[in-house]
């Protein structure tokens, strides 16, 4: 930098800064602008819907783009309702969060609001999704169903990305960050979705990217754009051309030119997500169970047209690991034959026939009476013979499919049989496995409640009763199949199915037993014409015990429910939820049982508090799990956290950075005329970001005389400044240490006044304007 002043160089005005767009007659007046501001807030919805289909990877079908698409654009019809009406940006916020609430709990769980306004069981409800999808995301792969807590997780994302949009590019008015948020989201979506419609939908989320911002500066910048030539009419219609061409060309590069690239079919360097070796790895079926008990509904999954009354059986989960049953990955995938290992055998069970059409049904697991021997109607079906389950191996059951299942169910399975059942030989020790942390006093209490029993059968029975005739069945209670919820369900004597079938498995495998979960469907109502309407309201889970030369043989700890092919050696009549017992099997003990029933059980004859564990000795066994009190929301408060610390990051940090640069300047002047004009380089740059217009050809006494009536300049220290800097400037040796002293006094005087009676989101829209760390400074070489 030289000692004599010619006319400096104007830098880029940052963002923010006025234009004769945006700036009115007269010196450094400003107007609002004129441009429409509807074409960009159409862009960022577009946008949003763009997000929301890249969904498409983390969810079953397009069942969710519905409920997405609707939420963002509540979202961002009521940011713009904020912004019209001139709220206060707290105001906005508030109500946002409110629109949010009202918006996820209509959308989602409209069956428990009071008035369409969220109830004490929509949070309950809300609150335990939302917990079980956090705890099944480290196992779960995608595609998962589009229900439960992933899909009002995946509605939260879409209306805070919407929101965080609308703030940035119309109350920032920043074009480019604008996107950011969305972006966000999308490369998540990306990074854990399954391996389909990628091309499709990041080609499509690009092109509303690119229109998205030519849209927001088109808005921002209005006709200052001087290499359009024309009216401001003219102006707009060529930026949207220009996005429109720029969106055309990056979907064809996306879908023509992204597979024909080296490379492009290979498999990737670093690994995202989790593998399911080329095939899909269904969801665990106990995430959606309790949003299918919580939220009853009489919406068709499925219909079964069977003489024959039965469980309809998904899947059954083997490992526990003091946290949650889930199945093991050694079980996920299976490749036998259905009909391999029957059981029980063709002696003690019948065949039945069902032949089932798929309703309102999301998932990749096929319903069906447990054990298959036979299966038509559907394609691309894997068996695992251990487990007895089957799942399409990709995408999910579509509605209105028939499929044919013929099984074998119990029918002449007696307690007799069950006590001559010799233990299990070489029974793999995954099914009596329980965690090492395990309470030991809660294998005492089993010991206990089985004490006298002599068989496995006897033991399982006296189990079963216990829950049954001590325990309530209630759904108002926190959800989970953790150690510590297991302690908090005997502690309350109360819970719903997932808990009932938890403890028994649990307290069966301390004694020995060969325990697991099932998951699935009760019966379903009647239809009068041979076939069971099977709801939401019907998903149950239960244990199932193993017997040798029998197999696996379910039993009913829940009270209020009974299996149809489980009577004859449970002696729980069959019956489901807001049904009364039908005995439907002759249950009559044989002259010569002893197994007690629930009326002849006696009653506890011991103290179930000192079995239990003292303390929080639980919770601290395990390390994870469920609170015995209310649980915290750790990954809501996660994401806050996240989300204030990158907020305050991004404020704190770019104006450091901005300081940081005019610093290095600072100390590189190597003579006092230089650091004198670089005051005036700051002052000028201050001067464009607060919107006050400075013409390079004025001179800074012009510049001085300009400006001085205009609201928030510090005239008199604009005019010190300007004699200053003219002195350094023209007059070699006239000016010190205190001229330098007086000139930096001078501009942060400049800086001060402009930031008086500034709104603070103003101010904080000027901070955050992240470009003014990518264009240049006044003397840097590529400003000149």
């Amino acid at each position: 930098m030289t000692a004599t002043l010619s006319p400096p160089t104007p830098a880029a005005p940052p963002a923010g800064a006025a234009s004769p767009a945006r700036g009115g007659s007269g010196a450094g007046g400003r107007t609002g602008p004129s441009v429409s501001p509807l074409l960009a807030e159409g862009a960022l919805f577009a946008l949003s819907i763009a997000t929301a289909a890249g969904f498409c990877r983390v969810f079953l079908g397009w069942t969710h783009l519905a409920p997405m698409v609707l939420t963002a654009g509540i979202a961002h019809l009521l940011a713009a309702v904020a912004r019209r009406r001139r709220w206060h940006p707290v105001l906005a916020v508030v109500s946002s969060l409110v629109g949010m609430a009202v918006t996820v709990a209509v959308v989602r769980y409209r069956d428990t609001t009071t008035f369409l306004l969220p109830s004490s069981a929509t949070w309950d409800l809300a609150h335990d999704e939302l917990s079980r999808a956090w705890s099944a995301f480290p196992t779960a792969v995608a595609p998962v169903p589009t229900e439960g807590g992933f899909l009002a997780a995946a509605m939260v994302a879409i209306w805070v990305t919407a929101s965080l949009s609308d703030a940035i590019a119309f109350r920032l008015r920043l074009a480019f960050e604008a996107v950011l948020p969305a972006g966000v989201v999308f490369v998540f979506c990306s990074a854990i979705g399954a391996d389909r419609n990628r091309l499709v939908v990041t080609a499509c989320w690009v092109m509303a990217a690119v229109v998205s911002v030519v849209a927001l500066r088109t808005w921002r910048d209005g006709a200052r754009s001087g290499w359009l030539a024309g009216g401001r009419r003219r102006a707009v219609a060529s930026s949207v051309r220009t996005g429109t061409v720029l969106g055309a060309g990056a979907l064809a590069v996306g879908l023509v030119v992204g597979p024909a690239l080296p490379g492009a079919g290979d498999r990737p360097v670093i690994e995202t997500k989790q593998s399911s070796g080329g095939r899909r790895v269904a969801d665990n079926p106990f995430v959606t169970l309790r949003s299918r008990l919580s939220s009853p509904t009489t919406a068709e999954l499925f219909r079964v047209r069977s003489d024959h009354k039965s469980y309809w059986r998904l899947n059954s989960l083997d490992a526990f690991d003091g946290t949650a049953w889930t199945l093991s990955d050694a079980l996920r995938d299976g490749d036998d034959r259905i009909g391999e290992s029957a059981e029980p055998p063709v002696a003690l069970s019948e065949a039945v026939s069902q032949v089932i059409t798929v309703g309102e049904f999301d998932s990749a697991w096929v319903p069906m009476a447990y054990r298959p021997i036979e299966l038509s109607g559907l394609t691309g079906v894997s068996y695992n013979a251990t487990t007895g389950a089957a799942q399409v191996a990709r995408g999910r059951l579509s509605q209105g499919t028939t499929y044919t299942v013929v099984s074998r169910v119990p029918s002449a399975v007696t307690p007799d049989a069950l006590r001559a059942a010799a233990a299990p030989a070489r029974m793999d020790r995954r099914w009596t496995a329980l965690p090492t942390s395990f309470p030991s006093r809660l294998g005492d209490l089993a010991r206990q409640i089985t004490l006298g029993q002599a068989t496995p059968y006897d033991q399982a029975v006296a189990l079963q009763q216990f829950f049954r005739n001590n325990f309530t069945y209630d759904l108002r209670v926190g959800a989970g199949s953790s150690t510590n919820a297991l302690v908090t369900f005997l502690e309350n004597r109360r819970g719903y199915c997932e808990q009932f079938s938890s403890a028994f498995a649990a307290f069966a495998r301390a004694l020995g037993l060969p325990a697991r979960v099932a998951v699935g469907y009760t019966s379903g109502v009647a239809t009068g014409d041979g076939a069971f309407s099977v709801q939401g309201r019907h998903a149950h889970a239960w244990p199932e015990v193993y017997f040798d030369g029998v197999g696996w043989l379910a039993f009913e700890p829940t009270p209020s429910r009974g299996n149809p092919d489980a009577e004859t050696y449970t002696f729980v009549q069959g019956q489901q939820v807001d049904e009364a017992p039908s005995a439907t099997t002759d249950t009559t003990l044989p002259a010569d049982a002893e197994t007690p029933t629930p009326d002849t059980l006696p009653p506890l004859s011991f103290n179930l508090e000192d079995f239990l564990p003292a303390g929080d000795s639980a919770s601290t066994a395990t390390g994870t799990g469920d609170d015995a009190g209310w649980d915290v929301p750790w990954p809501a408060v996660g994401a806050v956290t996240a989300l204030v610390a990158f907020g305050a990051g991004w404020l704190l940090g770019v104006p450091a950075l901005h300081r940081r640069r005019w610093s290095v300047r600072r100390k590189a002047a190597a003579t006092i005329n230089e650091r004198i004009l670089l005051s005036w380089d700051q002052a000028r740059v201050t001067l464009a970001a607060a919107g006050v217009r400075v013409p390079a050809s004025d001179t800074p006494q012009e510049v001085a005389a300009r400006l001085r009536r205009t609201p928030r300049v510090d005239a008199d220290a604009l005019r010190t400044l300007a004699a200053t800097v003219t002195a350094a400037a023209y007059g070699p040796g006239a000016v010190g240490a205190d001229d330098e002293r007086s000139a930096a006094e001078a501009e942060r005087r400049i800086a001060a006044g402009l930031e008086q009676g500034t709104p603070w989101f103003t101010r904080a829209r000027r901070r955050a304007n992240v470009r003014r760390l990518l264009r240049p400074l006044p003397g840097d070489p590529a400003a000149r």
